[in-house]
């Protein structure tokens, strides 16, 4: 029993740090083709060992421009519409993946008008529960609304029709520009709020998140929120997210807040954020401890509205958990090492389609107003068809002065006997036709009674039912299109015989090549090639445009074989040899060698199981006594794998590089296919020679873990000391500093006495051409670099030496210049005898892009690009001449 304990919710859901929701606008179809497959594939955890995806959601309206009534840019039917929008297909399968689908209004019309405002708000929530009733149940009404062209007078008029979450730019929310503390002076539960949400250029997208993250200390949790209008693959000049930067900025969250990191970071929609901490805040945690068992139950005023359920629970005490039971939730998943436990349950009551039906309906016959008369149609439509909603669209059509859809005022009781079913098959299939549930007789023109029939037509055929209900007759028809099947010419013999290890192959030959083919091995050409052991059957479906296949069946039989299988052991494990052999006669005996001593007397039977006195490859015979053939002998070199011998050899231990580990393990029996590497500092890899850099010197102790294609595995741990090196400067005979940016002149003929500070505290210095001295002459303009050892790491310094007459170097391409104002070599000069001017000029960088170009080239490039001083390097020239001679080379940039 604890002496000390504590329950809490915790502030996130799954106890997170801090959370982040990321939208995009408009319902763009981005979300779906770029978002979506990118941020699926980034995860966090529940803190209890599974995996939760980033997700995302869209703020969308439903009709094109400024229409009031359609059409519909969800439908994709007007190739005008630009740019693309989300299909009502993929906004169902977001939805269904947890993304946000935020009410944005009707329209693109932002208009302020109460009375406009009003019906854009309802009619949204009434056209969209309109084309995903029944997809999801009939259970979509978000609890969320995103002001249009973030015009906060919107708000109220959200607030008025029942939104809690009302997004927007406004500030004084509980959310601000920057995110806020979700666990403010305020119960989340108690009113309605608007969140601020601000554009992902407003800060640099993982600034933003890490700002989340620092503020979220001393007990606070901040939620920031930001959105996007699209993802062009390019950058645009406009308030776009590119696409590159997006995944960029996404995986750099995941890799720093996400699992298998930090892990403190939920990404979700709004609305899932914002339900969690409504029912954090609507319940009330009741402890009762007896001895050692914690019993924890809850009380409150839980809302019945919302689309996410959820609860995480956080439990300390000064002893150990041992165990968690949950009763009464849906799912949930636990953690007894972190006392963490996540509730998920489903209590959402969904409105009655009939209840909102006839109260729309009685609401537009009292108003008599088109807006109210629109919004009434969506929730008629989406009632079964029978005699209820056939009697309220008639009473909509009443109204003076409101029109519908077309066919709405047209629906009777004439319409109600409707047939479903396949009406496209393949010849030879057969189909399902039911005419609706609720006649009393039916009349098919088949001659049967029934409400469902059966039909296998043989060509396209109309199929009609007449319902009776209360002595009225209505009839439906429908056509059932039936397509040809594919037509297989000639093929390989169906049944042959086939010898292991001797390729045969299997094919199909077809008229057309519009075709396609489907193996059952997986495989989608017109041939396969096989190689069975045992007696297989194979089968190709020829498959046409229209979904109509034809399938050919191939037997492949293989003669008696004589084999048995074994599983590869480490020494000192037991291995298990199986006899698989397939027998033309009655066998008699099974006898098996598995000392290799020539004599079958070691085991006896189709099984046996035997552990090797000593790692290596052992030939085990198996003779197969029958009747009336005679005797079978088989061998197998069977594999007892020994452990490896682990070892690795590192190089390069100079900070700040990169240190090399490479794998010098040795193996007797298999290879080597896995390795783990712990370099001393936290960091780890898996491959056999890998790389690591260290944050600070010192001694490390290196493990490396290698293991087996058999499973056998070693360790092995080595100390490797980091080293770095002393730095140092250059110096002339007067002591002052050589600086590498800088120019030191000297007369020609004459030379400059260069050496280095602290020259006799190295081991060894080493100056250009492979001099050895603690002092050097120079007598020659250039660049002049030395290293100087210091145990195994060397430092080095450079420096520019010119000659005191400056002036440009004639009669060639220059191959150095140093911009730096001084008054000499400033500009790159080509003045090459070879080249015939007019020439081209155009330089790049090492990584292969352009930095400067110029058609007629006038020596008077300075080492710039976009008015901006280039980095000192070595970069690379094309020269093409008037003639269209090409000249290549390096230039050096130096400062």
């Amino acid at each position: 029993a604890p002496d000390i304990y504590t329950v809490s919710k915790a502030p996130l859901k799954y106890n997170k740090t801090f959370a982040l929701s990321f939208q995009v606008d408009n319902g763009s179809v981005d979300l779906y083709t770029k978002v979506f497959p990118h941020i699926n594939n980034l995860k966090y955890t529940d803190g209890c060992g599974n995996d939760i995806p980033f997700t995302a959601s869209s703020s969308f309206y439903v009709f094109h421009g400024e229409g009031e009534n359609g059409p519909d840019i969800h439908d994709q039917l007007d190739p005008s519409f630009d740019p693309a929008y989300l299909t009502w297909e993929s906004i169902k399968e977001l939805y269904n993946k947890n993304y946000g689908m935020y009410n944005y209004g009707i329209n693109t019309n932002a208009s302020t008008i109460s009375s406009f405002m009003n019906y854009s708000i309802k009619r949204n929530r009434s056209f969209v529960r309109r084309r995903m009733f029944g997809t999801i149940g009939g259970a979509y009404a978000s609890k969320v609304f995103a002001c249009p062209q973030q015009k906060v007078e919107w708000t109220e008029s959200a607030f008025d029709n029942d939104y809690d979450l009302v997004l927007n730019n406004q500030d004084g929310g509980p959310i601000g520009l920057f995110g806020g503390d979700v666990n403010g002076a305020f119960s989340w539960m108690d009113q309605q709020y608007f969140k601020r949400r601000e554009a992902h250029r407003s800060i640099p997208v993982p600034e933003y998140v890490d700002s989340l993250n620092t503020k979220s200390v001393d007990e606070a949790n901040y939620w920031g929120s930001l959105y996007t209008a699209l993802l062009p693959d390019e950058d645009d000049g406009e308030s776009h997210y590119p696409l590159e930067i997006f995944t960029t900025d996404f995986s750099t969250i995941a890799s720093v807040y996400g699992k298998g990191a930090a892990d403190n970071i939920i990404v979700a929609s709004a609305e899932e954020i914002y339900d969690y901490l409504n029912i954090r805040d609507a319940l009330t945690v009741e402890k009762n401890l007896n001895n050692n068992v914690l019993e924890i139950t809850f009380s409150g005023n839980v809302p019945t509205d919302l689309r996410f359920y959820a609860l995480s629970l956080v439990v300390e005490s000064d002893v150990t958990i041992s165990s968690i039971n949950v009763t009464g939730a849906n799912n949930f998943s636990k953690s007894e090492t972190k006392g963490l436990i996540n509730f998920s349950w489903n209590d959402r009551l969904i409105e009655d389609p009939i209840v909102l039906a006839e109260d729309y309906t009685s609401i537009a016959e009292l108003s008599q107003d088109q807006y109210d008369a629109w919004i009434a149609m969506d929730y008629v439509y989406t009632l079964p068809l029978d005699t209820a909603k056939v009697e309220l669209a008639q009473r909509l059509c009443n109204i003076p002065g409101t029109t519908y859809d077309d066919g709405f005022c047209e629906m009777t009781i004439d319409t109600i006997t409707k047939i479903t079913g396949d009406t496209i098959i393949c010849l030879g299939e057969s189909t399902i036709l039911s005419a609706n549930s609720i006649m009393e007789f039916y009349t098919w023109s088949t001659g049967e009674n029934t409400q469902t029939i059966e039909v296998s037509p043989t060509e396209n055929t109309e199929y009609w039912v007449k319902g009776t209900l209360n002595d009225i007759q209505t009839k439906d028809s429908i056509t059932v299109i039936v397509n040809p099947v594919p037509t297989i010419l000639s093929h390989s013999l169906s049944d042959i015989n086939h010898l292991p290890g001797i390729n045969d192959t299997l094919w199909v030959s077809v008229q057309t090549d519009t075709l396609s083919f489907l193996w059952n091995t997986g495989d989608v050409d017109s041939s396969l090639v096989v190689d069975p052991e045992f007696t297989t059957e194979y089968y190709v479906d020829v498959i046409s445009d229209s979904g109509c296949s034809t399938r050919q069946d191939f037997n492949v039989n293989v003669a008696n074989t004589f084999d048995f299988t074994f599983d590869s052991v480490c020494f000192g494990d037991t291995t298990h040899l199986i006899n698989i052999s397939t027998y033309p006669d009655s066998v008699i005996r099974v006898l098996w060698d598995l000392n290799s001593d020539g004599v079958f007397d070691d085991a006896i039977g189709d099984t046996v199981d035997y552990k090797f006195s000593e790692a290596g490859n052992h030939l085990v015979g198996m003779k197969s006594v029958l009747y009336p053939a005679g005797i079978e002998l088989t061998f197998n070199p069977v594999a007892v794998g020994d452990n490896p011998n682990p070892d690795f050899d590192v190089s390069n231990v100079c900070y700040p590089y990169s240190s090399n580990f490479n794998d010098a393990s040795t193996l007797i029996v298999g290879e080597l296919t896995e390795w783990y590497w712990e370099f001393g500092d936290g960091g780890t890899d898996n491959l056999a020679d890998v790389s690591h850099t260290y944050s600070q010197i010192g001694t490390y102790d290196i493990k490396l873990i290698v293991s087996s294609n058999i499973g056998c595995t070693d360790s092995i741990t080595k100390s490797t000391t980091i080293f770095k090196a002393s730095d140092f400067e250059l110096l002339d005979a007067d002591g002052n500093i050589l600086l590498g940016n800088d120019t030191t002149f000297i007369s020609s003929g004459e030379s400059l006495y260069v050496t280095i500070s602290n020259a006799s505290s190295y081991d060894s210095i080493i100056w250009d051409n492979n001099v050895r001295s603690t002092e050097y002459y120079v007598v020659n303009a250039g660049e002049y670099s030395v290293e100087a050892y210091d145990g195994p790491c060397p430092s080095s310094s450079s420096a520019y030496m010119a000659y005191s007459g400056g002036g440009s170097t004639t009669n060639k391409i220059m191959s150095l210049f140093t911009p730096n104002g001084d008054g000499y070599n400033d500009n790159w000069v080509v003045n090459d005898p070879d080249i015939t001017a007019p020439f081209k000029v155009s330089v790049y960088n090492r990584y292969g892009n352009l930095v400067y170009e110029s058609a007629d080239y006038q020596n008077d490039w300075r080492g710039t690009f976009n008015n901006t001083s280039l980095p000192q390097a070595t970069y690379y020239y094309v020269i093409e001449d008037a003639l269209g001679v090409i000249f290549k080379g390096p230039v050096t940039i130096l400062r």
